[in-house]
């Protein structure tokens, strides 16, 4: 797999398919925005352990090795010629899992967090 974004995949700022979020979702921070999105992918690869335990390793590799050398980026001179962890994170875990992970993740994210917000919304309107 090539380490470079392909033309289909998009930076991470726009990765996360938030436009039909309502807006306290899109103005969410990137750092917030990944965390949630790793979680929902670790659920789904989890979940499916038992069919596919060599990409759930990758991804738990993936993500050890990157927080690995952002440590080690912090304390170096150079730390600021680094890349956005978070860029690298997302490219390297989007190649670790694949497309059709990825996808199902930002969908079930999505899905997730427009049902919060219209839960939260009624629970507002019963009030």
């Amino acid at each position: 797999m090539s380490s470079m974004v392909s033309s289909r995949q998009t930076p991470l700022a726009q990765s996360f398919c938030f436009s039909k979020a309502p807006k306290q979702i899109r103005r969410l921070s990137d750092r917030r925005k990944f965390i949630m999105f790793s979680r929902v992918l670790f659920e789904i690869l989890e979940t499916n352990k038992n069919h596919d335990i060599q990409t759930l390793e990758k991804a738990k590799t993936v993500l050890r090795d990157c927080a690995k050398r952002q440590s080690s980026a912090l304390s170096g001179p150079a730390a600021d010629m680094k890349k956005p962890v978070l860029r690298v994170m997302e490219t390297r875990l989007r190649e670790a899992v694949g497309e059709i992970y990825w996808h199902e993740a930002e969908e079930n994210l999505n899905t997730s967090l427009l049902n919060r917000t219209a839960a939260s919304k009624n629970s507002r309107i019963d009030a």
